[in-house]
């Protein structure tokens, strides 16, 4: 009788393992696949932010892009008077914490004047980061007004549950 018992019960929990294994793996190329991008999808990359300090590189696509949303990548949620392709003002944001498509999980580990660079329709420019702070999560970012060209970062924050974490980067002038 305890045989049979300790049977079933090593039948039940390797049953369970493999379960678990099978939904796990099955869940984690279900991820990946959604985020394939194709070769000829390649060809629409709008640019790409590179934040060396953070080993952070990223490709962004073009408002209205399919692609262009937060649970795939980067997302540019606004732009501002375009000049040479460079935006006078762009604002990204993504996703903070332990998934796969955290892409600013380290945000906040960035320093005054740390470099990050954007590549847009092939021109580039650098930022230094200037500023950051952290504001209540209201899907609002409140913006001073600044003349000169800024790349607005944000993401919620990691460490202040309910805050949104925004960082403000000003264009190295040449």
């Amino acid at each position: 009788m305890i045989k049979k018992g300790l049977l079933c019960s090593l039948i039940l929990l390797l049953y369970g393992i493999s379960c678990f294994y099978l939904f796990y793996h099955t869940e984690a190329k279900a991820i990946e696949t959604n985020h394939m991008i194709s070769e000829k999808e390649k060809e629409n990359f709008y640019g790409w932010l590179t934040i060396p300090s953070i080993q952070l590189s990223q490709e962004l696509f073009p408002l209205g892009n399919e692609h262009n949303n937060i649970e795939e990548h980067v997302t540019i949620l606004k732009q501002e008077k375009q000049n040479n392709h460079i935006p006078s003002k762009i604002v990204l944001a993504a996703h903070s914490g332990d998934a796969p498509n955290s892409y600013f999980n380290q945000l906040e580990k960035l320093k005054q004047n740390d470099l990050i660079q954007l590549k847009i329709e092939g021109d580039s420019t650098e930022y230094r980061v200037i500023q950051s702070y952290l504001e209540p999560k209201t899907g609002i970012i409140h913006l001073k007004k600044n003349r000169n060209p800024i790349l607005v970062l944000t993401t919620c924050s990691v460490e202040h549950k309910g805050s949104q974490f925004v960082l403000i980067a000003k264009k190295i002038e040449e």
